[in-house]
């Protein structure tokens, strides 16, 4: 009961700022900066994976998770993100033999 109270109170207060211009510009802004901040380090992750690799050649989920220290679920969703992106290729279907290596021909 406290957490929705909590919550209609912040949703309150969260209009009233967006309400006034000068308020609403600053809270854009904030956004902005937080925003532009996780990118820099989400890529900056994605980085030390890229170099892992050329370093390494090949490597699974758990050879990354133990370089870097990043949860399996964040290490799927960067993996995921850079074959996407063409910058690496996923070896094997699922599970344990899953391994990824630089692609050869990125995008």
């Amino acid at each position: 009961m406290l957490t929705q109270s909590l919550l209609i109170i912040m949703g309150l207060a969260l209009v009233l700022v967006l309400s006034v211009p000068s308020s609403r510009k600053r809270a854009i802004s904030l956004c902005k900066t937080a925003f532009s901040s996780q990118s820099k380090e989400k890529q900056e992750k994605k980085d030390k994976i890229l170099a892992l690799l050329e370093e390494r050649g090949e490597l699974s989920n758990l050879d990354i998770q133990k370089e870097t220290g990043l949860h399996r679920r964040s290490i799927r969703r960067y993996m995921d993100e850079l074959e996407i992106s063409g910058d690496v290729e996923q070896i094997g279907d699922i599970g344990k033999s899953v391994t990824y290596r630089l692609n050869k021909n990125p995008k």
